[in-house]
C-alpha cells in the first residue's frame, strides 16, 4: 500500500508540474496529491494498530485489506477525475460523474465502517503499554468522528436547492463550503475557505488525530519522560486534540472562517492553546527520568 501510495505522490506531482488546469480556484492535482499523501500516512497508522491489537485477528485483517483496497479506489477515482478536468466529490452534472461519486461514496462508507471495527477492537484489547492504549483508543475515534462530519457535506445547500427548484437540475450536490459554494479564495495547498466555514478543517483533524498523538507519545518516549507522568500528559494532550476537533467542526458549521473567529471561539482557542502550553511545560518538567514504553514488548491480555 506505501508504495502504491509512494507511486501515486509521483504521478500527482508530475500532474502538478505539467498539468495547470483550475478547478473550483485550486489547480486540478492538487487534491489528487493531497489524498495521496493522507491515504498513505493514514493507511501506514492504522496497520500499526492492528498490528498491535491482537483480538479479533481475522476480521483485522479482512478490515486492512479493505481499507487499502477502498483507499487505492478513491485516489484513482479523484485522479481519474483531476484528468477530466474536473471535480470528483459532490459532482452530479453527468450521469458517469453521478455514478463516479457513487462509488466513492460507497468506499468512503467501507472506509468508515472499517474505522468503527478497529476502534471497538482498541477498545476491548488490553494493551501492555497503558500510553499506546491511549493512543490507540483515542485516535483511532478521533478518526471515526473526522471521517463521520462527511455527512455534513452531501446534504445539498440552500442555494444548490433554490438552484435546482428553478433549473430542476442540480449539477453540484453538497459542499466542504459552509455558506458559499466551494472554490473562493483559500489558504494556499490546503485551499480551506479563508471567508466562511469549512468542514475540511475539522474532517482533517479529525482523521489525523491518530498520527498527531502518536507523534505525542513518541516524543515522550525519545525524550524518555517517567511512564506515569507520560500516561497523564497523553490524557490531556488527547482532551486537548479533542478540544480542537469540535471547536474547529463547531466554527464551521456556523459558516466562520479559520482565521476570523469570534470572540467566543477565540476564547476557547486561548484556552486550548494555554493548555498546550501548559502541557509541553510539563513535560519538559518530566524529561530523562525513564523511558516508557510506546509499544507492548509482550503478549497483552485481552478480552475474548
Amino acid at each position: 500500500m506505501t508504495a502504491i501510495m509512494i507511486l501515486d505522490v509521483a504521478g500527482t506531482t508530475f500532474g502538478l508540474a505539467t498539468d495547470h488546469t483550475v478547478i473550483t480556484g485550486t489547480p486540478a492535482w492538487v487534491k489528487p496529491l493531497k489524498f495521496g499523501v493522507s491515504s498513505g500516512i493514514y493507511s501506514a497508522s492504522l496497520a500499526v494498530v492492528i498490528r498491535e491489537t491482537k483480538i479479533w485477528t481475522a476480521a483485522l485483517k479482512i478490515v486492512d485489506f479493505a481499507t487499502a483496497a477502498a483507499l487505492v479506489l478513491e485516489v484513482a477515482l479523484i485522479n481519474l477525475q483531476a484528468f477530466r478536468h474536473t471535480t470528483s466529490h459532490f459532482n452530479n452534472s453527468t450521469p458517469f460523474d453521478r455514478n463516479v461519486f457513487l462509488v466513492m461514496a460507497i468506499g468512503i462508507a467501507i472506509l468508515w465502517l472499517s474505522a468503527v471495527l478497529v476502534t471497538s477492537a482498541t477498545m476491548r484489547y488490553q494493551y501492555s503499554s497503558a500510553l499506546w492504549g491511549i493512543v490507540a483508543r483515542v485516535g483511532m475515534a478521533l478518526v471515526v468522528l473526522g471521517a463521520g462530519t462527511g455527512a455534513f457535506m452531501v446534504p445539498p445547500s440552500p442555494s444548490q436547492i433554490a438552484v435546482a427548484q428553478v433549473t430542476h437540475r442540480m449539477p453540484i450536490s453538497g459542499s466542504h463550503t459552509v455558506g458559499a459554494p466551494d472554490g473562493g479564495p483559500g489558504l494556499p495547498v490546503l485551499g480551506w475557505s479563508m471567508e466562511h466555514g469549512d468542514i475540511r478543517i475539522a474532517h482533517f483533524v479529525g482523521i489525523h488525530g491518530l498520527q498527531g498523538l502518536g507523534l505525542l507519545a513518541l516524543l515522550f518516549n525519545v525524550t524518555k519522560v517517567d511512564l506515569r507522568k507520560a500516561e497523564v500528559l497523553i490524557r490531556l494532550g488527547a482532551g486537548i486534540y479533542s478540544g480542537l476537533f469540535f471547536l474547529l467542526l463547531y466554527q464551521a458549521l456556523k459558516g466562520e472562517p479559520l482565521l476570523h473567529p469570534d470572540h467566543f471561539v477565540k476564547s476557547i482557542f486561548a484556552v486550548l492553546f494555554v493548555a498546550a502550553i501548559a502541557l509541553s511545560v510539563a513535560a519538559m518538567n518530566s524529561v530523562g527520568t525513564a523511558q516508557p514504553m510506546m509499544y507492548p514488548r509482550s503478549e497483552a491480555r485481552h478480552e475474548s
